[in-house]
């Protein structure tokens, strides 16, 4: 009889161990979800620069003091020295613009980005993560001499979407 209950004891104790154990590995925290549902546009800068050594055109990276914000938000982005940009595109409309300032020269770019969005499921935890894929990038062509897209899809995993060309001011 000793022994009966002894294992029942443990029974009783193993069960609720095991329920606890699942439900912590079984669950999403809401820190995991809202970083993989984050796919903001990653933009490089560059200006085109001639180079007499080898008498060709190179493209390198460039820094320069921006302010960036979202033209229909009025909270700023950027402002400071950058090289690189992630920028937020708008989940229900196929379309955001961004207004680009050199604080240097006052001088601004509006950057408009074109795109289609569909939602992927991701678990049900999470719910829906937005996929964006670029269509177009258009520029006013103030100080930004062009804009390319270099992969169309915007995902979590970082990957560089579009490249900026500003204008080489020390030539001009």
């Amino acid at each position: 009889m000793g022994s009966i209950s002894l294992e029942m004891k443990s029974k009783n104790i193993i069960f609720p161990i095991f329920l606890v154990l699942l439900m912590l590995c079984g669950c999403t925290t809401d820190q995991e979800c809202r970083q993989e549902r984050n796919s903001p546009a990653m933009v490089s800068i560059y200006q085109v620069v001639f180079d007499n050594t080898t008498e060709q055109y190179l493209n390198e990276t460039y820094s320069i003091p921006l302010r960036v914000y979202p033209i229909d938000f009025d909270s700023m982005l950027y402002n400071r020295s950058v090289s690189s940009l992630s920028l937020p595109l708008k989940r229900i409309v196929g379309e955001t613009a961004f207004s680009l300032t050199d604080t240097l020269s006052n001088i601004s770019d509006t950057l408009n980005f074109t795109y289609v969005v569909t939602d992927a499921f991701m678990s049900l935890q999470c719910g829906c993560v937005p996929n964006f894929y670029l269509e177009e990038i258009t520029v006013t062509n103030h100080m930004i001499d062009s804009a390319v897209i270099a992969n169309p899809e915007v995902n979590p995993q970082g990957l560089n979407n579009v490249n900026i060309y500003f204008r080489n001011t020390s030539t001009e």
